[in-house]
């Protein structure tokens, strides 16, 4: 008879094994290891794939089990065949399902002729019951398990025959598998679940394109995860786990290292050094638009590293705190640097669970004020009862990709994307799985692409050098991202010098401050990701200096593009001359166009801040009309100016004006966006 109490499991390794999805079936024959289920030797068991099983050899018992998704309201069926080929035969093995840390669903038998069901939770009517029958086959001989999800009851089969049946069970996670009880070898076989569950796939998703590992100049033998790449894609950022090259050797959980492209080709990785990486675990989270900041996960909330003239800043910490119950924390800041979304466990969790390390993603949003507000939890639409990790934010501010385990996947973590459809981040698109090129029967997450959507670089362990690998992969038009990425330098106007500045860029319809970013003290650098069609006010803020705004407006119908325009600070000294690229008047007027507003708000603040300079304005027109109405309509329109300075505070004594009308021209009056040039107000500092 079987011992009415199984011996409880010595040892767990958590052997994953990964599932095809084909068509509405998960199944495997063990033909190949083709689906990379778990092969391993240790002292007390072995589990491989060979001669068309999967093996369980184990002197102590032994879970193995592979995470794929149920919908726990569906319909569905799981079955498999088991031999026992050797050990004792009053313990159990055989299927389990919807397993979570000690809450699990089994169907198991011994082979000296019981079966049993059992679930965490339900009791009654025999369950978790041995009940004998003479339906086992014994030793040597192949048992098959089957068992049917059918409303809100589910039926067991032993070879064949109906032995249960029992209401509909919980499922607890998505990790289902098999279980050996004790020292025995098996041989299981013809595995498959089948549920009709849709694969909510993006519209054209990529196909016929293999993903490309980055090879030993990236990979190593230890996991390679999180990679990072800049938005020029020039730069690949990623962490290294427990490597002797770490800067703490083998225990150091984790150090960042990088990587550069020369040439088109990714060159030797490169551990960062102090004081990026010491030796605890360094988590680098994100990267800024410019590569002139970097974001880590610190002290219970986000701090920031700048860029100086030869290393990194010390930490920035940033007013943001939350008990994040998990051990992992993945984050991402937006490129317009006001937004940071990151999955983390928290009791605002919409399916809090203190027993799991189940995640949602959560956003934290830069104030006017540069205050945070709280992790605001993304939503319904975005979060489910399973993970959601590695969020990653694309180049335009409004789409996102994540992995979670918590929708119809291919695997164990599959990658999804959704775009924002609001400012309150918190509605979102369905949505939509990337598709059997880029998710596979493993883990696929950490996905990032550059603003040019070029390639997508992501963490896979599928055919991996060691635990964990970063590949890559070629997109298609799918992922074209409609952004201008503008790069340049920030320069001294009068002696060409680098200038370490700050940098602002303001949507100049709305009047609305729309990112931030810095230049690299030493070279000046600096990147902007701009969205197509929209006018923006560009200009850089250092101390001792003015501005010069730009105007940039990216092609409403263009892609991605990409172009080069410096910034020229102007020292604050008599006799610099500054030109107020992004002040506008209504055509034939001197009425100020609203989009005027944010270049006058920053020369008030400049004026406020040097208290001791005083300014002489010059207006310009083209050479459309009588040349008194011009002369006398550029007075009118540096008398608005100076209005409106003198209305938020600035002193008159301060300020003298001109009108100039047609003279001096910066460009020739032959098209009428040459016109548009010579129809300017200019700056000429009298007094510093």
């Amino acid at each position: 008879m079987v011992n009415m109490k199984t011996q409880p499991l010595l040892f767990f390794l958590l052997s994953l094994a990964y599932l095809h999805v084909a068509g509405q079936s998960r199944s495997d024959d063990f033909s190949s290891n083709h689906l990379n289920w778990n092969e391993e030797d240790a002292q007390t068991y072995s589990m491989h794939v060979v001669d068309g099983h999967y093996s369980m050899q184990t002197q102590e018992g032994r879970y193995s089990w592979a995470r794929y998704y149920i919908a726990p309201e569906q319909d569905y069926s799981i079955s498999a065949t088991f031999t026992q080929v050797s050990g004792v035969t009053n313990q159990g093995l055989g299927l389990i399902w919807g397993i979570k840390g000690d809450s699990l669903n089994r169907f198991i038998f011994a082979t000296n002729g019981f079966f049993k069901v059992s679930s965490t939770l339900m009791t009654g009517n025999k369950l978790d019951e041995w009940q004998e029958t003479t339906l086992v086959r014994p030793l040597g001989e192949r048992n098959s398990l089957r068992l049917v999800k059918r409303g809100n009851r589910i039926t067991y089969f032993l070879n064949d025959n109906q032995v249960y049946e029992s209401p509909a069970v919980t499922i607890f996670s998505q990790q289902h598998g098999f279980v050996v009880y004790a020292a025995m070898g098996v041989l299981i076989d013809d595995y498959q679940f089948t549920q009709d569950i849709k694969i909510n796939l993006i519209e054209n998703p990529i196909t016929g394109v293999a993903k490309e590992n980055l090879g030993p100049q990236i990979n190593s033998p230890y996991e390679e995860v999180h990679p990072i790449i800049t938005s020029d894609g020039s730069i690949l950022y990623f962490a290294r786990k427990n490597c002797p090259d770490n800067t703490g050797g083998v225990t150091d959980n984790e150090d960042i290292w990088y990587s550069e492209k020369i040439n088109g080709k990714w060159g030797p990785r490169k551990n960062m050094g102090p004081p990026i990486n010491n030796i605890y675990a360094n988590n680098m989270a994100s990267v800024s638009t410019d590569n002139n900041t970097l974001m880590f996960h610190h002290n219970s909330g986000f701090a920031l590293r700048h860029r100086t003239q030869d290393s990194w800043s010390e930490f920035e910490q940033l007013p943001i705190s939350f008990d994040n119950e998990s051990n992992f924390l993945e984050a991402a800041l937006s490129p317009d640097g006001k937004a940071i979304v990151f999955a983390t466990k928290l009791k605002g969790n919409l399916f809090y669970d203190p027993k799991t390390d189940e995640r949602d993603l959560y956003v934290v949003l830069k104030r006017p004020d540069k205050t945070w507000s709280e992790p605001i939890n993304l939503g319904r639409n975005i979060n489910t009862k399973g993970k959601e990790v590695s969020p990653f934010l694309s180049a335009d501010g409004q789409g996102m990709y994540f992995a979670t385990d918590g929708r119809p996947g291919y695997g164990n973590m599959d990658i999804f994307y959704s775009k924002r459809l609001d400012n309150t981040w918190t509605y979102w698109s369905e949505p939509v799985n990337l598709g059997p090129s880029i998710n596979t029967v493993g883990f696929d997450a950490y996905y990032a692409i550059p603003a040019s959507a070029d390639y997508a670089y992501m963490v896979s362990d599928i055919g991996s050098y060691g635990k964990l690998d970063i590949v890559r992969l070629k997109l298609n038009e799918q992922h074209e991202q409609k952004v201008a990425l503008i790069s340049g330098r920030v320069l001294n106007a009068k002696t060409k010098e680098p200038v370490a500045a700050k940098i602002y860029y303001h949507d100049l319809a709305t009047n609305t401050e729309s990112g931030e970013g810095r230049s690299d003290p030493k070279t000046g650098e600096f990147s902007i990701s701009l969205n197509n069609g929209v006018n923006y006010g560009v200009s850089a803020e250092a101390a001792g200096f003015i501005a010069v705004h730009e105007n940039m407006t990216a092609d409403i119908n263009g892609g991605y593009s990409e172009s080069s325009r410096d910034l020229l600070m102007v020292p604050i000294e008599v006799g610099a001359k500054l030109e107020l690229n992004n002040v506008f008047f209504e055509r034939g007027l001197p009425e100020l166009k609203s989009g005027s507003y944010v270049e006058l708000d920053r020369l008030t603040d400049i004026l406020n801040t040097n208290e001791n300079i005083e300014i002489e304005l010059h207006g310009y027109t083209d050479d459309v009309g009588n040349r008194n109405d011009l002369i006398k309509l550029s007075k009118e329109r540096v008398n608005t100016v100076m209005s409106y300075l003198i209305s938020k505070g600035i002193s008159k004594r301060r300020m003298t004006g001109k009108g100039m009308g047609p003279d001096d021209p910066v460009a020739p009056n032959d098209t009428e966006e040459n016109r548009m040039r010579n129809r300017r107000v200019e700056l000429l500092i009298t007094k510093s």
